[in-house]
């Protein structure tokens, strides 16, 4: 054994052990209740002495297992207990695969390396130690040989319990993918699942909490020690999980109101992890697949929800728009998160539901006085994102673009000043719907409305981090709004940014959104590879004007070929479609070009596969 000695004496019997064990139970309890530090050496002797008594007898186990638990609080012994465990560990198959061991014997074993495993994980947190050489792999087949043998229906609560404890041991280690097999820990976690599906059968409120569980510790194991390593199977099986558990919640509220209360628990417990926003927002789907939308969820949860819940309801209705907020702000730093929350915890708090309710999300149907600016921001973010959620499709759109003609009327009509962080979901709905009937009706009232209560800064991205879309730039092409001009530059180098085109969607109707000379001007700039790569490669579908052609070749080309840089690529491609309207001199200078670059030993296989297109694209359009 690594830390512990050996104990070289002959075997002992079944009675020596049972006698060794009751004197080691008393000096242990003697060591703990005389409240002082043990010597190391007195530690190092019980160790051996336990060691050497382990056996896979039932009346050596349990007392086994007991005396390890009292050690475990004990700050000296973590060093050794992982070398006990290891040693424990490979008695206790034969202890558990043994028909004539009793059930009862099994079952108290059970209990008591769980409470060995959350003593040792609790001392492992407690003095911040990774632990990298415990014997996890013994670990994991010894429970799902447990799971196997204790397969009777009142036995599953004690092994999900062990499986949970295993897991909490788990986030202790430094890398558990690294050092555990992931075959096991899938099995193992579909093992805790099926467990717990089988016990509380009958039970399916804690059916749900038990799951909710299981999900957390795996959240606790793969994600949150790492956010950036992703572990997609653990992530779908955290997902489907809690979709689980949202359709049996769903289906248990509408029979008895109150298990509403279980299901405020579990998003809270939910929230309140630090998980990455994707994996969050994956999770709040499935809640609001269940619920049949974000509108009709809410309305759910209202109607089954008692007086003294309601503020819980608030705070964690407020929390998740924030996460679906928050997916579109250009701020990462948590104060900047946790503001924003402030700012829609206020809104929720102010509104009043009844008034909302009763209106079923449209803002026409609210009352005529009184009607509390909150409720309007409410309603825009709700049906907003309900609209999404849809991708703008089926009815959505119609109830939006009514709430929004109506918003901007009261607004204007009231003096409302709308929130700073709403104006990007005024100006995106009104964009995405300007095609709509209705709106093109108060199209020139709409304008004048925006003009006086969205007062936007140049400098500002008004936009945040909403993807750039044609139907948004093909509005403000339309509109007279002040700021038209800046916004669609603005736009037009985000929209080339923000990802890589595909070859498909690539056409010269492109132009009507983004000019030549702009483009021109992103691929000289300083932007990022992806805006450059998407500006030429719009450029090479369409002939350019001669001005911009002599400049690529006879400055950029020439500069590129002298200096050795590498924006040739950009340059070369951007002419692709230009190749033939090349005079004599510009033709030469182009090959000359060409015919040095294909002898370079330093360049790539896409560069290599564009000259020799254009070399023989210049061939053959050769005069």
């Amino acid at each position: 054994m690594d830390n512990v000695q050996k104990n070289n004496s002959s075997p002992l019997t079944l009675l020596e052990k049972k006698e060794k064990l009751h004197n080691l139970r008393s000096q242990v309890i003697m060591m703990r209740l005389s409240d002082e530090t043990s010597d190391n050496n007195d530690l190092q002797h019980i160790v051996t002495t336990l060691v050497g008594c382990f056996s896979s007898d039932p009346e050596v186990i349990v007392p086994s297992c007991e005396i390890l638990s009292e050690l475990m609080d004990s700050d000296c012994f973590t060093a050794l207990s992982i070398s006990v465990f290891r040693r424990l560990f490979r008695y206790m198959p034969f202890f558990f695969q043994n028909r004539d061991n009793i059930r009862n014997e099994k079952i108290e074993t059970v209990k008591l390396v769980t409470q060995c495993l959350e003593r040792f994980h609790q001392k492992c947190h407690l003095i911040g130690q990774m632990i990298s050489d415990f014997p996890f792999t013994m670990l994991f087949h010894l429970v799902l040989l447990i799971s196997e043998q204790l397969s009777e229906f009142n036995d599953q609560v004690h092994v999900v319990e062990l499986i949970l404890q295993t897991l909490n041991v788990a986030s202790s280690m430094p890398k558990p993918h690294g050092t555990t097999d992931i075959k096991i820990m899938r099995k193992l976690i579909t093992t805790s699942c099926t467990a717990i599906n089988n016990h509380y059968c009958t039970n399916p409120v804690s059916k749900c909490i038990w799951l909710s569980k299981v999900a957390l510790r795996l959240m606790q194991v793969f994600i949150i020690p790492d956010p950036y390593e992703r572990y997609y199977w653990i992530e779908h099986r955290i997902v489907s999980i809690y979709d689980t558990l949202f359709a049996v919640l769903f289906g248990e509220i509408r029979k008895r109101p109150e298990i509403i209360e279980s299901m405020f628990l579990i998003l809270s417990d939910l929230l309140q992890q630090e998980l990455r926003l994707d994996i969050k927002l994956a999770i709040i789907e499935q809640l609001l697949d269940r619920g049949n939308g974000l509108t009709e969820t809410i309305k759910f949860i209202h109607r089954h929800l008692s007086e003294q819940l309601l503020p819980t309801f608030n705070d964690v209705l407020s929390v998740i728009l924030a996460h679906y907020v928050w997916q579109f702000e250009l701020g990462t730093a948590n104060d900047v998160f946790t503001n924003l929350k402030l700012n829609i915890y206020a809104i929720v708090q102010a509104v009043n539901w009844t008034e909302v309710l009763r209106s079923n999300f449209i803002i026409f149907c609210l009352p005529t006085h009184g009607t509390s600016a909150c409720n309007l921001w409410l309603i825009l973010l709700v049906t907003y994102f309900e609209a999404a959620r849809h991708d703008w499709n089926s009815v959505q759109p119609t109830k939006l673009a009514l709430n929004m003609s109506t918003f901007l009327s009261i607004c204007c009509l009231k003096r409302y000043q709308i929130p700073t962080f709403l104006h990007k979901y005024v100006l995106e709905a009104i964009a995405k719907l300007h095609g709509n009937s209705f709106l093109n009706q108060h199209a020139a009232s709409i304008k004048k409305q925006l003009c006086h209560l969205v007062e936007i800064d140049s400098s500002q991205d008004i936009f945040g981090l909403l993807p750039v879309t044609i139907p948004r730039l093909k509005w403000f092409k339309q509109c007279d709004l002040p700021w038209r001009a800046e916004f669609i530059r603005r736009q037009r180098v985000e929209a080339l940014e923000e990802r890589l085109f595909s070859p498909s969607i690539i056409n010269a109707s492109l132009l009507d959104y983004f000019p030549v000379e702009l483009l021109y001007s992103v691929i000289c700039s300083s932007a990022d590879i992806t805006a450059q790569s998407n500006a030429s490669m719009i450029l090479s579908r369409v002939a350019l004007p001669s001005a911009i052609l002599e400049k690529i070749v006879s400055e950029k080309l020439a500069f590129d070929r002298r200096r050795n840089r590498k924006k040739w690529y950009q340059y070369l491609r951007a002419i692709y479609g230009s190749l033939s309207l090349l005079n004599d001199d510009q033709r030469e200078q182009v090959t000359l070009f060409l015919y040095a670059k294909l002898h370079s030993t330093t360049i790539e296989t896409t560069q290599t596969m564009l000259l020799i297109d254009c070399m023989t694209r210049i061939i053959i359009t050769k005069k």
